[in-house]
């Protein structure tokens, strides 16, 4: 019997568009004969609907202009069902699966939502979600649990600015370069580079628009690792670890999901021995914040061959450039297969 499984995308995030992109690829690989598909659309202005347009063209298209095509609907718990209901009654569903990046999505925010009408979801549950999704508060447990971390100051967003400059001047004394970046927020939106005291303000400000923010030391000629983290079985798998090639100071949104000037390696050509160590700490990270389903681990590697974790993404892209699902498939796991094993454990967990 199909299993009825509510795809979600949208999002009022500043990632929507990359979310519908993700969702149009996922749609693509899911197994009509094993799945039945609700698609969710959640708009800008965070409301929820049942879309009965062609989810293969999500990623080219606004979906909230086809009008036509929508139905509103919610998450929502009657008695023992759970589903979405809407005008036409309440339709459940056996599960979740949200394909939503950045504020919405990964914030634990849908997460909640979905947790309290008693809806099975992939992914990483509430408080997770919620602590990976602030880099600063990620960082920390990092840090508690022994794994290298890039040194960072926190900004909150409404300090002087001049204050925070002396803070962080005053840390990272010397330092030409600081990498500036939103706390709270995902694909690079919001991150700069501030290549000198002057510039400090002006990249404050910019990634100050999303709320807290954190400063860190930059490192030149450093390489970025990324690894894919798979639950099965109770157990979790890596894959990778994959590797931008960036030429810009900063692996930006742009690169990601537009220019596509970036080289994206699902072989990153590292010491075997450093490979051990990565997924060493890879395990720890998955352990100390309580990981489950799916997630992507970033790492930096610099020339003396110094491993510091930079962050983790709970939701990461499924679009044709994402490296995740690359990566599994470099490991002989298909697009469809990964999937089945995603919404497979994400069924059997106990509520």
């Amino acid at each position: 019997m199909k299993k009825t499984i509510a795809l979600l995308f949208g999002g009022k995030g500043e990632e929507h568009a990359v979310s519908c992109r993700s969702a149009a690829a996922v749609y693509k690989n899911l197994c009509p004969e094993r799945y039945r598909v609700l698609p969710i659309g959640i708009d800008r202005q965070g409301d929820f609907f049942f879309y009965r347009g062609d989810c293969a063209g999500l990623g080219k298209a606004d979906f909230r202009k086809q009008s036509e095509l929508l139905l509103p609907t919610f998450p929502m718990r009657l008695g023992s069902h759970s589903g979405f209901y809407s005008a036409e009654g309440l339709i459940p569903v056996e599960l979740a699966l949200p394909i939503l990046h950045g504020r919405g999505g990964e914030d634990g925010e849908i997460q909640g939502l979905l947790s309290a009408a008693g809806i099975p979801f992939v992914g990483c549950d509430c408080v997770t979600s919620g602590v990976c999704f602030d880099k600063e508060y990620t960082k920390r447990v990092a840090e508690a649990a022994g794994v290298p971390t890039v040194r960072g100051v926190s900004l909150p967003q409404g300090e002087d600015a001049e204050a925070a400059a002396a803070r962080v001047y005053e840390t990272f004394s010397g330092a030409e370069k600081i990498f500036i970046k939103p706390a709270r927020q995902g694909s690079s939106i919001g991150a700069s580079v501030a290549k000198c005291k002057e510039e400090f303000a002006k990249c404050r400000d910019l990634a100050c628009v999303y709320g807290k923010a954190l400063a860190e030391e930059y490192i030149e000629e450093k390489r970025e690792l990324e690894v894919a983290l798979l639950q099965r079985d109770g157990k979790f798998l890596f894959a990778g670890p994959g590797e931008i090639v960036s030429r810009a100071p900063l692996y930006s949104y742009r690169e990601k999901y537009e220019s596509g000037t970036a080289e994206v390696r699902v072989r990153a050509d590292i010491p075997e021995q450093t490979k051990r160590l990565l997924f060493g700490y890879c395990e720890v990270l998955a352990s100390a914040l309580s990981l489950r389903g799916l997630s992507r681990l970033d790492f930096f590697l610099t020339p003396d061959g110094a491993l510091y974790f930079n962050e983790v993404n709970t939701l990461p892209g499924f679009t044709e450039a994402s490296l995740y699902p690359a990566l599994w498939e470099a490991e002989g796991l298909a697009f469809p297969a990964l999937l089945d094993i995603l919404i497979g454990e994400a069924i059997a967990r106990p509520a």
